[in-house]
């Protein structure tokens, strides 16, 4: 904003352009980012407030401002969370596909031996070595004496834990972006419309957007594997087996969770 602009709205501005200038130059010096205004400015602009009704309308505004401060913190620590069980999930995907490819790969060596008995015992004595070790994966051999590292059982279950992220993340998800609803809709209502408050939403909510693995057979908003016919589409008939991320697509806010978050976070008297 340009300097003439600021002494302008100080001396003769309307209140309610003083209060937005005041309070996004407040925001942004929260935020750490530039401020839009001098030291001098800012307590002229404070001290411009002179009748009992522009200061009880100052103070309004001012309990909105920290109400809608308090939701956007609230939203940051949802924010990390959802962050940390994206790194989470992706880990144990990951590892799904390290072990899944071992497997692949010692049956690739173990088919080179024709005998299904010497096989199996090739198989076996592999299994058993103290070097040969997975989590959540039950080691066994199936009836050709190939390996077969399982990780879908009582015991050892890594699909499981996956899909518990999942589910996790998937209400994690849905708070966020009802937060987000019930906070923009209040910022609208009061006109305490701050641009700072909106570049803090939107860039949390650009975070969660983002894929949190950039591979098609693990992600759930991906209908293939491979875009193609043949092999390829024999393969993607058993791509919801793999499906392990949570669809951001389907994911909406929820009307109740928006209503119970307006009346205990904004809607309230202190």
């Amino acid at each position: 904003m340009a300097k003439k602009n600021i002494s302008k709205i100080i001396t003769s501005g309307s209140l309610n352009k003083k209060l937005l200038l005041y309070f996004e130059n407040a925001g942004r010096k929260e935020y750490q980012e530039s401020p839009l205004l001098t030291q001098a400015e800012e307590n002229a602009l404070f001290h411009s407030v002179k009748t009992p009704a522009e200061g009880k309308k100052w103070n309004d505004y001012l309990d909105k401002y920290e109400k809608i401060h308090q939701a956007i913190d609230n939203m940051a620590i949802g924010y990390q969370k959802i962050q940390t069980d994206y790194s989470t999930l992706r880990a144990y995907i990951l590892l799904w596909n390290s072990i899944e490819n071992a497997e692949l790969l010692a049956n690739y060596i173990l088919h080179e031996t024709k005998d299904k008995k010497e096989r199996a015992k090739i198989a076996k004595k592999t299994l058993a070595s103290s070097l040969i070790s997975f989590v959540f994966t039950e080691k066994k051999t199936d009836k050709e004496g190939y390996i077969e590292l399982n990780t879908e059982n009582k015991e050892h279950n890594l699909k499981g834990l996956l899909k518990h992220i999942k589910e996790e993340l998937e209400t994690n998800i849905i708070a966020f972006l009802s937060l987000k609803t019930a906070t923009l809709d209040f910022m609208e209502e009061t006109g305490v419309n701050l641009e700072v408050f909106k570049e803090r939403i939107n860039r949390y909510s650009e975070g969660i957007y983002e894929p949190i693995i950039d591979w098609n057979k693990y992600r759930s908003d991906k209908q293939y594997f491979y875009e193609g016919t043949g092999l390829y589409a024999r393969l993607n008939k058993i791509k919801k087996v793999y499906n392990s991320t949570p669809n951001l697509e389907e994911l909406k806010p929820d009307p109740k969770l928006i209503k119970k978050i307006k009346e205990r976070l904004f809607y309230y008297e202190k």
